[in-house]
């Protein structure tokens, strides 16, 4: 019982916190999707490109393929999860916890077995990603 009720309070926090969803293009940081679930208005392509500037820029340093998994500035935090074709990040008014990391590496997982073909095939249009509104829902809810 008390179990459920952390996992319940952990549910709640990390549904309070989430401000915006972004899914990235692993090698190139084109924004596949992107979903507002606060007040937050950003420029989605512009922290994309940054995003993707500090994953080349940490890949240079280190000289291997490992990924930036957080990153903060001011009141927000980048949670981010690196798939085999995508980056995904989301970015909370406050610290991730452990319920909002394993949704988030589920969804990742849902997103790129979903849209494999569309991933590889990418032309620029991004309209075969509005689906990804149900896997968001199903995971994270």
């Amino acid at each position: 019982m008390i179990k459920n009720r952390i996992e319940e309070h952990e549910k709640s926090y990390a549904l309070t916190i989430m401000s915006y969803l972004m899914i990235l293009d692993k090698k190139s940081g084109i924004t596949y999707f992107e979903k507002n679930l606060g007040d937050l208005h950003i420029n989605a392509d512009l922290v994309g490109a940054f995003l993707h500037a500090l994953q080349s820029f940490g890949m240079e340093l280190s000289a291997s393929e490992t990924s930036m998994k957080t990153l903060s500035y001011e009141n927000y935090q980048f949670q981010i999860e690196t798939g085999e074709y995508t980056r995904t990040a989301l970015i909370l008014r406050g610290p991730p916890n452990p319920f909002l990391i394993s949704r988030l590496q589920e969804f990742v997982k849902q997103f790129e077995l979903s849209f494999k073909t569309q991933i590889v095939q990418f032309t620029g249009n991004v309209d075969p990603f509005k689906g990804v509104n149900a896997i968001f829902e199903t995971v994270f809810k």
